[in-house]
């Protein structure tokens, strides 16, 4: 968990989505919270002896917002100095120290550029420079990678599937030779056995889908956190809307690959 200072005469990132929350800025003691955080509007929370006021309670975003809470510059320097006072550590000084200052370029500045400028003035310090591109630009190529070997592997296992689930039903029927026969001595044609396979075959694959999907969905919601950790990335489950589309269309898929899995 983080707190998080905004400086109000100088932001222009935080402001932007948190008009859409409250419409005003944040005053002394009160606070917005990500949404692993405990609380909701109007519920009391405790820092250093402090009780600070929930005024919003952020939207799940798959990111680190989700564990941080924010509040205004002079809320986050008395929070400091009553942690100085517990820990007995050096946090705030003379209310001067930052972590994070972020720099909004004039267009037809580099960030490229401008990043290797300031790392170059302000290394002495031990202050490091990033730019958002790097960011966007990691996250994109390694989404790419993993959306690419997730559609290779699922392409060779959907062909892998119907070969197999093809193998079972041969053998299926194979070994049901002696109940067709019977069928057809009391008058079945082969039309109506036909039938009767592929309703068979129609009901396994709708039986063998719905449980997939459950059982799929239970572990993706169980190992969330270490997806997570073993991806690097931020994650976040689609709403129930985009996830009950995503069920009805690999329902579609599973049951279609075993209609041509059985023909």
């Amino acid at each position: 968990m983080q707190l998080v200072g905004i400086d109000y005469d100088s932001d222009f990132i935080i402001k932007t989505w948190q008009e859409n929350l409250i419409n005003k800025n944040l005053q002394d003691n009160e606070i917005i919270i990500g949404y692993q955080v405990s609380g909701w509007p109007g519920d009391k929370i405790r820092f250093f002896g402090k009780d600070l006021t929930v005024s919003a309670r952020l939207e799940e975003s798959g990111t680190g917002f989700d564990r941080m809470i924010f509040m205004n510059m002079n809320t986050i320097k008395i929070l400091a100095h009553e942690a100085e006072e517990i820990t007995g550590k050096s946090l705030n000084q003379d209310g001067s120290r930052i972590s994070v200052i972020m720099v909004k370029l004039k267009k037809g500045f580099s960030p490229v550029n401008s990043a290797i400028e300031i790392q170059s003035k302000l290394k002495k310090y031990g202050a490091d420079a990033v730019f958002s591109q790097k960011f966007i630009s990691s996250v994109s190529k390694n989404l790419n990678i993993i959306s690419s070997a997730v559609l290779y592997r699922l392409i060779l296992f959907w062909f892998m599937s119907v070969i197999i689930a093809g193998l079972i039903f041969a053998v299926t029927l194979s070994e049901r030779k002696k109940e067709f026969g019977i069928f057809r001595s009391i008058g079945a044609s082969r039309k109506h056995l036909i039938k009767l396979c592929i309703s068979e075959i129609f009901i396994i694959s709708i039986y063998g889908s719905v449980l997939g999907l459950i059982l799929g969905l239970l572990i993706i919601i169980a190992l969330s956190h270490f997806i997570i950790a073993g991806l690097k990335l931020p994650f976040l489950l689609p709403d129930f809307l985009r996830l009950a589309l995503i069920a009805l269309a690999s329902l579609f898929i599973s049951v279609l690959t075993g209609i041509i899995a059985g023909i």
